[in-house]
């Protein structure tokens, strides 16, 4: 039964191992002391998982730098261009893909903010947030003529069936979302690389009957990233080479995946970096009035959230405040602002 279950325990960590491209130490990998697994049958095991995982998803590098630079990878038959941090897309990307062109925010590999997407087949444009993959809060469909043609909420990637009490508040709702997605849309283009709009298709370019805000282009010194290298030494590129708000969206985004409903009030919706402001922001969508909340208390929470969570110590250091918003469906709004100098 022992030996079962080692051989088992054995089969498992390989596998785990190799699919993450971390292949096994082999003096190392044994259960209880003993080695179930033939030196020599492992690496014919390892080549069939490699094999195996690799037909699922296949990434190959079809121009630029992929690992540590602005560089195109092919994945799945849709490319992904931007730029690389340890074989990760942070910042502004692009994808294109055969029935869908798409700009976004990113965070080590993952979507983490407002998404911009062109369908070739309907020819209507979307605009809405996508975190992990999955859409989260409004997303807006618009035909090439500017005309708006659906608005609706998501949760967790589903969406919510009648989640509009009326018309007059899902109009609302729908004016402050678009005014902070083109925002947001606006502020990932002035971060982008420098020559990636090279890559960018003709379609994404506008978002038909609305003007997406300029910003002042923030421009990012690439020798310095080149000079923080060290794969000569065969080790990672250390976090210095990375600009520090990017650091700090891409722990917002684990923020983010990792929320949870704690108080039956209030449900947290996201997380994100607002870098026009400089502000890390959560928000929170009520189950009743805002009006109906304890003020008190939450500003309380908010604050020992701020100054105690570990994970909010770089947010700390660099001076960046958290907002804490709580929406209702009537749309109305109550927000605190925790600043590094409440935490002294």
């Amino acid at each position: 039964m022992k030996a079962t279950f080692c051989l088992k325990f054995e089969v498992q960590i390989l596998f785990y191992r190799t699919r993450f491209r971390k292949i096994p130490n082999m003096n190392t990998l044994c259960c209880d002391g003993r080695r179930l697994i033939p030196e020599n049958l492992m690496h014919y095991l390892i080549f069939a998982i490699l094999t195996l995982t690799s037909s699922h998803s296949s990434a190959l590098c079809i121009d630029g730098d992929c690992q540590n630079g602005l560089g195109t990878a092919s994945i799945d038959g849709t490319d992904y261009t931007g730029e690389f941090f340890d074989g990760e897309i942070t910042g502004f990307a692009l994808s294109v893909g055969s029935n869908r062109y798409c700009e976004f925010n990113m965070a080590v590999g993952e979507t983490a903010g407002i998404r911009h997407c062109y369908l070739l087949d309907s020819q209507t444009h979307t605009l809405g947030k996508s975190y992990k993959g999955e859409t989260k809060g409004g997303l807006v469909t618009i035909d090439r003529r500017g005309k708006i043609l659906s608005y609706e909420i998501y949760e967790d990637g589903k969406l919510q069936s009648n989640f509009f009490p009326s018309q007059r508040v899902k109009e609302a709702r729908l004016k402050q979302d678009l005014r902070d997605m083109l925002s947001e849309l606006g502020q990932i283009r002035a971060r982008r690389p420098e020559g990636i709009q090279d890559w960018m298709p003709l379609e994404l370019k506008r978002v038909p009957g609305q003007e997406v805000p300029r910003y002042n282009r923030t421009k990012k010194p690439r020798s310095s990233l080149r000079a923080n290298r060290s794969g000569k030494s065969g080790r990672p590129p250390s976090d210095s080479g990375k600009n520090n708000l990017q650091r700090l969206a891409s722990i917002a985004a684990e923020l983010n995946s990792n929320r949870r409903q704690v108080n039956a009030d209030y449900k947290l919706s996201r997380v994100y970096v607002d870098p026009a402001n400089f502000e890390l922001k959560y928000e929170f969508m009520a189950s009743k009035s805002v009006a109906a909340l304890d003020r008190r208390i939450l500003r309380i929470s908010g604050e020992t959230a701020y100054c105690r969570a570990s994970k909010l110590e770089l947010f700390r250091e660099e001076g960046m405040p958290a907002r804490w918003i709580y929406l209702d469906r009537d749309g109305e709004k109550l927000e605190f602002l925790t600043k590094p100098s409440n935490c002294s």
